[in-house]
């Protein structure tokens, strides 16, 4: 018998900027998407959040994201 693991309910959003990041954001906060969110990080040539996925899947996340946004936000 194994254990599965629960269907991971974290995800971290990439944008090249950080205007496009907080629009991702806050179109995911206005759907319902998203509970909670970190600190914005900058990477070398971008931005990052880590968020907590309200309900859904992580695959949903991003279908919605890109739906939206297109080629300027991923979700890892």
């Amino acid at each position: 018998m194994t254990l599965k693991r629960p269907k991971a309910k974290i995800a971290t959003i990439v944008a090249s900027y950080q205007t496009d990041l907080e629009l991702a954001l806050n179109w995911a906060r206005l759907n319902k998407m998203i509970k909670g969110r970190g600190a914005v990080r900058e990477l070398e040539d971008s931005y990052a959040v880590t968020v907590k996925i309200k309900k859904g899947t992580k695959a949903d996340l991003r279908n919605l994201l890109k739906d939206r946004f297109g080629v300027f936000i991923k979700v890892k």
